[in-house]
């Protein structure tokens, strides 16, 4: 891709991704918009300005922050291989067109989208219970079998039953030649941002011609698409997310669309200058821990003095690890644990991964000391509960349990976990910049007793009527 980016520091997130999406706006401006925004949508009737927030938004997913480059995908390198690709696609998806045109439109108090197990459809069980009729309408991303109350269930394959005419056939295949042209001239792969463009304009058209509903939820606020929601809306439907996590200063962090944000309290939530669409944010809680904690079977009595939750992908040489001090601070806040235990080893210390984690760095790194390794597929909830200090690189576990009451914060040596605890600004309270700092405050909780708790409400309120609440929304918007 013909868009170079030179940063000073990397440290500053926030600032850098800024920079980076005006930069891709001007790109936009001087390649995508003279003509190629504009042929797309006179002929699938889509308002340029979604094609452009759709596109920026794919652009800025291809860059790579640690090689400071875009990936492969936009490369004119892999020109052919999407030339051929994108003929395999026209074809493919002419030869499974929907061949009868009659629809008859099915309607559902709520669609629930982006389903992808059994464990987390368990999680709307409490808000399909609000409902008194089955009447709810699940998208499953699995073959398997999913059950829940008062739903029903489509799985839907990709590439098959759009409706299409001739125009449609002759239209993509003029859009190869100029795909081709427009990406010779511009030195960035056309080809791709078509392919993944029509695929969910033809996908989206085609669902909400047969489903609609008053809502469409999900629980994945940064895989919000705002080609779904033009065509939600058509059908006289809104979106809502639910916000999973605190807002990252990465790729993940911006270009929101929805009609409603849930957020977790008015201190966390998502900014709507993030180049982000949201109509309305909501304070509500933890969609995650009404279900972990107050509504799930518990599977852990294990009690620990402190418990440090670890996470996916952001150990030394993982997918977060994105600037030159990011491997030096992960591995800091696991010495201060190391640490500790040794300065007080009466203290149980232990450290408790994210149930997805593959890797084996922490499990090598605590081996032979005092901090134990817990059992990962026990439910962190149940063991934040039962400890007495819990803290973390960047886990949304610690607001959760501050709105609990508990004694929690991050490790966050030298101040500079900016990727993922940016939105918290300075928030001394929360954040522990060295190791001084980490074994006065221990030192206090447990031998002074004259620790000063934080008040957690602000930043996540209490969950365990998150359903309930989110009901009455529902039906107020």
């Amino acid at each position: 891709m013909n868009l170079k980016i030179v940063f000073k520091d990397k440290s500053k997130w926030f600032d850098n991704y800024k920079m980076l999406i005006n930069s891709i706006s001007f790109f936009y401006k001087k390649s995508f918009k003279k003509s190629w925004s504009k042929e797309i949508s006179e002929h699938t009737k889509l308002p340029e300005n979604e094609i452009e927030f759709y596109v920026k938004k794919k652009i800025l997913f291809l860059y790579d922050y640690k090689k400071n480059k875009f990936n492969y995908k936009a490369s004119i390198f892999f020109l052919p291989i999407l030339f051929s690709y994108n003929l395999f696609y026209i074809l493919k998806i002419f030869l499974l067109r929907k061949k009868n045109r009659f629809i008859k439109k099915k309607s559902y108090d709520l669609i629930i989208e982006n389903i992808s197990s059994q464990d987390e459809l368990n999680r709307y069980n409490k808000l399909a219970k609000f409902y008194k009729k089955k009447n709810i309408l699940v998208r499953s991303l699995t073959r398997n079998k999913l059950n829940l109350i008062n739903c029903n269930f489509l799985y839907q394959k990709k590439h098959k039953n759009y409706q299409l005419d001739f125009h449609d056939f002759k239209f993509f295949l003029l859009m190869l030649f100029k795909n081709f042209v427009y990406s010779i001239k511009y030195k960035t792969n056309f080809f791709y941002f078509f392919l993944v463009l029509i695929e969910d304009f033809l996908f989206f058209k085609n669902f909400f011609n047969e489903y609609q509903s008053p809502f469409l939820i999900s629980h994945q606020h940064y895989f919000s698409n705002n080609i779904k929601n033009f065509f939600l809306k058509k059908s006289g439907g809104k979106s809502c997310l639910i916000q999973k996590n605190i807002n990252a200063h990465n790729e993940t962090g911006f270009f929101y669309h929805t009609d409603i944000l849930l957020t977790y309290g008015k201190k966390i939530g998502v900014n709507k200058t993030f180049n982000s669409i949201i109509n309305k944010k909501i304070p509500i809680g933890s969609f995650f821990m009404e279900y972990y904690n107050y509504t799930k079977k518990k599977n852990s009595k294990l009690k620990f003095d402190i418990v440090c939750f670890g996470c996916n992908q952001v150990f030394p040489g993982g997918r977060y690890d994105k600037t030159p001090h990011h491997k030096y601070d992960y591995i800091d806040h696991l010495i201060w644990l190391k640490k500790i235990s040794t300065i007080y080893p009466n203290l149980k210390v232990g450290f408790k991964h994210h149930p997805n984690n593959k890797s084996n760095f922490e499990y090598n790194f605590f081996k032979d000391t005092n901090v134990k390794m817990i059992d990962q597929k026990l439910n962190s909830y149940n063991i934040g509960i039962n400890s007495k200090v819990i803290c973390s690189f960047q886990s949304t576990m610690i607001i959760e349990m501050i709105s609990l009451g508990k004694v929690a914060f991050f490790l966050d040596p030298n101040k500079r976990n900016n990727q993922f605890l940016g939105d918290l600004g300075n928030s001394d309270d929360l954040r522990i910049k060295n190791f001084k700092k980490f074994e006065k405050d221990i030192h206090s909780i447990f031998f002074k007793k004259n620790f000063k708790k934080i008040d957690g409400t602000k930043y996540c309120l209490r969950s365990d009527k998150f359903s309930q609440k989110l009901f009455k929304i529902l039906n107020k918007y």
